[in-house]
């Protein structure tokens, strides 16, 4: 009786998200973030050094009306889904539940625009305390769609370069007023690891409009870079590249 039930739940559950997809396109630009946030924010391994990426709420809590969706004491629906999802009924492993169900095929402008607008909101603005562990891996979990949608809509690529070069930015931004010395280890490797991210986001979507941004980087944080990072004439190169040719866009997940 349990398993029938079960049944029942997961058929409902997939074909509610099929049924989704081709309605992406018509959501508003808040309906758009609040579904980016509600896929992508505070998800958690579930044991130190498992891949495996399971749902928390927790994140939630501190959300706000403005510009932040999915505001606190929010009566409507997307509370409703948000509770349900922090309850434990949702399944454990996102990236082979709901990830690649409702975003397994090309994907809308708005969605991407969204996903520009998680990106950006979760690494550095204005202070090196901006970006942490978790914040990091959350944004970072976009670049796969935001890298496929390149690929797949060339000619609409210009959304995610120019959040490229705006992460870019925002990253010499916060260090290039610091000594190393005055940046605690910890820090610097979130850094690097957010420099790394997006050098090759770069170099994956040819996104040639964010060389300047890239100059910026590798001369206004240049102490600050990942040990043996290819120089800028490299990197330049490859984004020049003609673009690779995938027989299967399963490359990106």
């Amino acid at each position: 009786e349990k398993f029938r039930s079960y049944g029942a739940y997961f058929h409902t559950m997939v074909h509610a998200m099929l049924a989704l997809v081709p309605l992406l396109p018509h959501l508003s630009g808040m309906d758009s973030k609040r579904l980016v946030y509600a896929m992508f924010i505070q998800r958690n391994r579930k044991k130190s050094g498992d891949s495996s990426m399971c749902f928390s709420k927790r994140n939630f809590d501190n959300l706000y009306a403005g510009d932040i969706p999915c505001p606190k004491n929010d009566n409507s629906d997307m509370q409703s889904l948000l509770e349900w999802a922090g309850s434990g009924k949702f399944w454990g492993n996102s990236q082979s539940g709901v990830l690649w169900r409702l975003l397994g095929l090309p994907l809308p402008c708005n969605i991407i625009a969204a996903m520009s607008s998680f990106l950006l909101a979760n690494l550095y603005d204005q202070s090196l305390h901006d970006a942490n562990t978790i914040t990091v891996e959350n944004a970072l979990g976009v670049l796969p769609f935001m890298k496929r949608f390149c690929y797949e809509n060339p000619r609409s690529a210009q959304i995610v370069w120019r959040c490229l070069e705006e992460a870019i930015e925002n990253a010499v931004s916060v260090v290039e007023e610091f000594d190393v010395e005055d940046v605690a280890a910890k820090q610097r490797e979130t850094f690097q690891t957010v420099v790394n991210a997006l050098i090759g986001a770069c170099i994956d979507t040819r996104a040639t409009s964010a060389i300047p941004a890239l100059r910026m980087l590798y001369i206004g944080a240049q102490h600050f870079l990942p040990p043996g990072l290819i120089t800028l004439e490299t990197v330049t190169e490859r984004i020049q590249e003609a673009p690779r040719v995938y027989v299967d866009t399963i490359f990106f997940h």
